[in-house]
């Protein structure tokens, strides 16, 4: 069963710190708006779905991490099996 531990604001944040990348580099990389990844990061808003695959994907990390959830911080689909 998944659970929810932390939220995106703070998710966001480690993931940006872990690929030692910047609020602007994401910005550049994903081409998402640096006020909305401002505001993102600062707890002020969530992504759409969309936005969200954006930014896992810039980030090369899991969606469904980046939400807050127990699951790996990897993109890696071998990472799910067992996982139901």
């Amino acid at each position: 069963m998944l659970k929810l531990q932390e939220s995106f604001d703070k998710r966001l944040r480690e993931a940006l710190r872990r690929k030692k990348l910047s609020q602007s580099e994401l910005h550049r990389r994903s081409g998402i708006n640096m006020t909305t990844i401002n505001m993102y990061a600062n707890g002020k808003s969530i992504p759409s779905s969309n936005f969200l695959s954006v930014i896992a994907q810039t980030l090369d990390c899991n969606e469904l991490w980046l939400l807050g959830y127990n699951v790996p911080f990897g993109r890696n689909l071998m990472m799910w099996e067992g996982i139901k």
